[in-house]
């Protein structure tokens, strides 16, 4: 799944992939071989996702990332950002998302961006 990723995003300055989740091991691979293709190309990954996997990304990771690879890490909580502002509205989330995305381009940092 990692080349597919890798594929995928090469040469392309926005992609967006959906899919359904069927299985929650699959889902997981699949996700670490997202954030391992981002790093392989110098990009951060922004992880929103369930605060019950977050743990569990990061095991996988451990065992085959470097401490400073995990630094490209960077995760939140989907629950707390779904609901902070109160209101489901796409608008609103995309301003949020605004905020942590910001830093990204005042350091003209790459990245890519995973969502639950």
């Amino acid at each position: 799944m990692k080349n597919q990723f890798a594929q995928l995003i090469q040469n392309n300055e926005s992609v967006h992939i959906y899919y359904n989740i069927g299985d929650m091991r699959s889902y997981l691979d699949n996700l670490v071989s997202y954030i391992v293709s981002g790093i392989e190309q110098e990009r951060h990954t922004l992880v929103i996702e369930s605060e019950r996997l977050i743990p569990l990304i990061f095991k996988k990771l451990e065992g085959i990332l470097t401490k400073d690879q995990l630094a490209y890490i960077h995760t939140i909580n989907n629950f707390d950002y779904y609901c902070s502002s109160g209101s489901f509205q796409p608008a609103i989330i995309f301003e949020h998302l605004s905020k942590h995305l910001d830093p990204f381009y005042k350091n003209n940092t790459s990245f890519q961006i995973w969502a639950l």
